[in-house]
């Protein structure tokens, strides 16, 4: 469900409509339609009973709203800096747009053992390089 902070945007929204400029109106139905609706409608659709629970588009939908929510609950965080309304709009026109397929190329990633070990042990590396380092300026 949409949260109570989320619920009342819309309703003022929806109420504020005649005082919003056309590039607020257009985020905001670009955000609906694009970041919702279709995701949503794809989303039914790869759930039929006729689509196989490992097929491409299946993981692509299932792995947006796990991207979808997480940047969403971020952009409350940062909507306050200049242009964050254009990055929301092009992070989404990413994740869902057919010519795109970001999802779908963020969860082939991830799910990729080798690159997210790989991944990992560059982590640990620079995490003890860095304590290393640390750890020497303070015995200096």
């Amino acid at each position: 469900g949409m949260r109570k902070g989320q619920e009342e945007s819309i309703i003022i929204c929806f109420f504020n409509l005649p005082n919003m400029d056309i590039y607020t109106i257009l985020y905001y139905v670009f955000v609906f339609l694009v970041g919702l609706i279709y995701p949503a409608y794809k989303s039914l659709e790869v759930i039929s009973p006729k689509t196989t629970p490992n097929s491409e588009d299946y993981n692509q939908w299932v792995f947006y709203w796990f991207i979808f929510i997480a940047f969403e609950y971020l952009f409350d965080f940062v909507q306050f800096i200049p242009l964050m309304g254009l990055v929301h709009c092009l992070v989404i026109a990413f994740l869902v747009l057919p010519k795109f397929r970001g999802s779908s190329k963020i969860s082939k990633y991830l799910s990729d053992e080798e690159k997210m070990r790989a991944m990992g042990d560059k982590v640990k590396t620079k995490i003890a390089n860095v304590t290393a380092g640390k750890k020497e300026e303070k015995t200096d």
